[in-house]
């Protein structure tokens, strides 16, 4: 049986052998970061890998190498952002191939200007600080400029964590969850920030990516550049341009005319109980309302992953199982405490089973998500007013 060691909730008064406040997020923060091949590799990386990788620009320029070719037995991922290859690169006949991941926007146009930024950022941020003893791929190159984003990156021969999880014995489960845990206590503990904000490759703050409620529509408006997306100095400016967001998202589909007019329709079919018009002047409401309202808050800023669930986690396919990596980032940075990752998704019952052994699986997941819950402890104490304020723009909220 595992060892399993349940905390309370987390006293960020005392913590101990806490580094000081880092500064890879600095106030000055680049707007554009081309391409940057990392300038030091690990030992193990081939100097072919590294001549390869420091003359590649763009996908396309990888995908048509003739020295790349797709690894046997593997198909384009579609993923909900980014296309994924799994390729191999020959560095020569006396060497045998080099394994590779290669990602890349399915519509650079329908994702934050700053997604590539951060998930490379993230990455890198994790691997100079290994005292977090958070696995991420090493890069080998990466562009950030806007319609050849891609990531070069370590390849992991794993599974993912929701792909095993129901066939795991009960006390590999238990350990898998420990690991999970010391990683999300280790991001909320290990790690202190200046700033709200994404961290880009060379470890300047960016603009914050925010995966709730941020669609294609949305993103196009951020780059119209009528509002702060990050970074902030504290959660107000936050919560500030969160309402903006919103606000400006729905003047410019309604009123200015600049956006498509599928994302008004999209909406529309969304909506159970108003109409587009109506959120906006809820939105204006609330919007107002808090510009007149003194409400601020002091929480430590935090590592967080954005998105961290069983489908991001890559374990090893042996016994007893490890995790490899943590990957896509894209939703990474600093943010507040109570904005850290919570609730973790560990898996999905098996829709090829019945109903009776789906419920049991569903319990199983419950029980275990609950466990890992209680590992990792309270983010902090509730907030009401910050709850409220952190969900009053959703639209599922707002639609009444």
């Amino acid at each position: 049986m595992a060892n399993l060691t349940v905390v309370g909730e987390l006293d960020h008064d005392k913590l101990t052998k806490l580094p000081p406040l880092v500064d890879d997020i600095q106030i000055n923060f680049q707007l554009s970061l081309d391409l940057d091949v990392p300038s030091t590799f690990p030992s193990s990386i081939p100097e072919p890998v590294r001549t390869f990788f420091a003359s590649m620009s763009s996908p396309t320029d990888i995908l048509t190498s003739k020295l790349v070719s797709r690894v046997k037995g593997t198909d384009v991922i579609e993923g909900g952002y980014n296309f994924v290859h799994i390729l191999s690169l020959d560095i020569g006949e006396s060497q045998p191939p080099f394994p590779f991941v290669l990602r890349f926007p399915i519509d650079p146009d329908s994702i934050s200007r700053s997604q590539t930024r951060t998930a490379v950022g993230c990455m890198l941020y994790c691997q100079r600080h290994p005292y977090l003893n958070i696995p991420t791929p090493t890069i080998y190159a990466y562009s950030c400029t806007h319609g050849s984003e891609f990531i070069a990156m370590e390849y992991f021969d794993g599974d993912t964590l929701s792909d095993v999880w129901l066939d795991l014995p009960d006390e590999e489960k238990e350990d898998m969850i420990n690991q999970i845990a010391e990683i999300m206590r280790s991001m909320r503990t290990k790690t202190r920030f200046r700033m709200i904000g994404g961290i880009a490759p060379d470890g300047s703050a960016c603009p914050l990516v925010d995966g709730v409620d941020g669609g294609a529509g949305e993103v196009l408006v951020d780059s119209f550049g009528l509002y702060n997306t990050g970074p902030y100095k504290s959660v107000r400016e936050y919560l500030q341009g969160t309402f903006d967001r919103r606000y400006h998202y729905l003047d410019q589909m309604l009123h200015k005319g600049t956006l498509p007019v599928k994302f008004k329709e999209e909406m529309s079919n969304c909506l159970s109980h108003s109409n587009p018009e109506e959120i906006f002047e809820r939105v204006n409401r609330l919007r107002d309302k808090f510009k007149a309202n003194l409400y601020d808050c002091e929480y430590p800023f935090v590592l967080r992953h954005g998105d961290l669930h069983g489908r991001n986690v890559i374990v090893s396919r042996s016994s007893p199982r490890r995790i490899l990596g943590i990957i896509d980032w894209d939703f990474g940075g600093s943010h507040a405490l109570p904005f850290v990752d919570d609730d973790f998704e560990l898996a999905h019952p098996d829709r090829d089973h019945d109903m009776d052994e789906r419920v049991k699986h569903a319990d199983e997941l419950s029980h275990y998500e609950f466990l890992l819950h209680r590992l990792v402890g309270k983010r902090c104490s509730p907030d009401a007013e910050l709850s409220y304020l952190m969900t009053a723009t959703r639209l599922y909220v707002l639609d009444y």
